[in-house]
């Protein structure tokens, strides 16, 4: 286990207390950084930790085999889906897309079907590489594999809930801008919204905000078109997710001041608890949609 002594987005060494939580490993600890409002775990998983982790203990653990599920197939495809709703007006011009943590595929199929584009994968959990591989994908175990392979750049990458698990968030998006995409190419990330998703689980080291979102975004070196809290494919009430639509820049900021704040985050994530149970209690099937009915169902994107 390692522990975070520095705020990963503002470098503040304050904090306070946010959320524990407790699984069958025992606690996981959150805190809310004083100087930015990131949230995030500490003590946490070292790299090593994290490696072995998400090859062999991740599936099982949340779904409990390592093997592609039905649910989680169709709960995939329906997030492709509501994500190609979100981008399609922005009238983007794909050639090349890269999906990172790319899971059974479904993003990139989707994504290849509208834009025509040549999809490649990064997914290190090897049943879901193997099934992605059988849909006629090409997914690789990690960037060092894609960079061996001789892969070119890509003009759009994508992060579909991918940001919460990474230990250096802001690294890896630099690594991904400067040696993996085309200047000015676009960036698509969604991640839990703190607010109003449970989302705190110990494979998940941050819990962002469309705030802290932003920033992380901005500091990695691209100008972010829009952010958007919304239910998707899950629910017309709740708004638990977060996607982002960025382009690379040229240069990385020269400013570096943070300018999210954590005032009234603990606040509002109250709110938001108080808001999801009162409606998964009083009105659950207006709240949730089964998964068995996403495929059939479509919820307009705000």
């Amino acid at each position: 286990m390692e522990h975070v002594d520095r705020c990963p987005l503002c470098a503040s060494p304050h904090k306070t207390l946010f959320e524990e939580i407790h699984d069958a490993r025992g606690q996981v600890t959150y805190h809310l950084c004083r100087g930015c409002g990131l949230v995030y775990q500490s003590p946490r998983m070292d790299p090593g930790e994290l490696e072995r982790f998400y090859g062999h203990e991740y599936r099982p653990l949340v779904q409990a085999t390592d093997e592609p599920t039905t649910k989680d197939l169709q709960v995939q495809s329906a997030r492709a889906r509501t994500a190609l709703e979100m981008v399609r007006p922005a009238s983007l011009r794909v050639t090349r897309h890269l999906d990172v943590g790319s899971s059974g595929g479904a993003v990139l199929l989707r994504f290849r079907e509208a834009y025509g584009c040549a999809s490649v994968g990064i997914e290190p959990g090897e049943t879901y590489r193997r099934f992605s591989q059988t849909q006629g994908l090409t997914v690789y175990p990690s960037l060092d594999s894609l960079s061996r392979a001789g892969e070119e750049r890509f003009d759009l990458v994508s992060l579909m809930h991918v940001l919460e698990h990474l230990s250096d968030p802001i690294g890896t998006l630099r690594q991904l801008r400067d040696a993996w995409m085309t200047p000015g190419a676009i960036l698509l990330v969604e991640v839990p919204n703190l607010i109003e998703h449970e989302g705190l689980e110990r494979a998940h080291l941050f819990g962002f905000t469309a705030a802290t979102l932003r920033e992380t975004i901005r500091l990695a070196g691209f100008r972010v078109s829009w952010t958007r809290n919304h239910g998707g494919f899950r629910s017309p009430i709740l708004k638990l997710y977060a996607t982002l639509l960025a382009r690379a820049e040229a240069a990385l900021p020269s400013a570096v001041r943070v300018r999210s704040t954590p005032f009234g985050i603990k606040l509002r994530r109250r709110l938001g608890t108080a808001k999801r149970r009162f409606f998964t209690r009083h009105f659950p099937d207006w709240t949730w949609q089964s998964p068995e009915e996403i495929p059939r169902r479509s919820t307009p994107v705000p």
